[in-house]
């Protein structure tokens, strides 16, 4: 979570030093603005932390080395500062895992939970560079256990489109797996995400 909260003080620390030097709206830059989609890719790392909905006994414990996670991302203009962002992405979260005591010692081993995924998210963009977006999550997983099937997420970023059309962006971002009834464990992934990729 240390990832998350400074990565937000940054966009903030960010956004009140445009604040400052606002003087761009350009024809170029209006260009720009006037397309209505982009596609790049994204890269994010954070913390993974697996948990049962409720004591489960004779069950191991699940200690997050955190994950990684790659997409391709689409983004479509919806009008009114809000557009509609697709990703699909893959998800690999490491764990060391402590077996329950069963009266003898037992060593700790590594795992993960693999996660193939597609978000689709509606963010809302305000102050020129900043956004705000949330949305479902679909997928499924591989792994030690299984998380496949509805999760949810939210992110806050910053974005800048330059003058050829590439657009960059950077923010913290914080998701659950697992939110189905019958599932019995749930993953949190909350970390940073950077992204590029080209107005189309």
């Amino acid at each position: 979570m240390k990832i998350f909260y400074i990565s937000l003080f940054v966009i903030l620390l960010g956004y009140t030093t445009e604040l400052q030097s606002q003087e761009r709206e350009t024809s170029s830059s209006g260009i720009l603005l006037s397309k209505k989609s982009s596609a790049g890719i994204t890269y994010s790392f954070g913390s993974a932390d697996l948990f049962a909905d409720s004591d489960i006994i004779g069950g191991p414990t699940y200690i997050g080395r955190g994950f990684n996670r790659i997409g391709l991302w689409l983004v479509r203009d919806l009008g009114s500062n809000t557009d509609i962002h697709f990703t699909a992405s893959y998800t690999d979260n490491r764990f060391t895992i402590n077996p329950a005591p069963i009266g003898t010692p037992v060593a700790s081993r590594p795992g993960n939970v693999k996660f193939y995924g597609v978000s689709v998210y509606v963010r809302y963009h305000f102050f020129k560079y900043l956004f705000a977006g949330t949305g479902p999550i679909l997928g499924i997983s591989s792994g030690e256990r299984d998380i496949s099937g509805i999760g949810a997420g939210a992110v806050l970023g910053g974005e800048y489109t330059f003058n050829n059309g590439i657009v960059i962006s950077f923010g913290p971002n914080v998701s659950v797996q697992g939110l189905l009834p019958v599932k019995s464990y749930k993953l949190i992934n909350s970390g940073v995400s950077f992204s590029i990729g080209y107005k189309l």
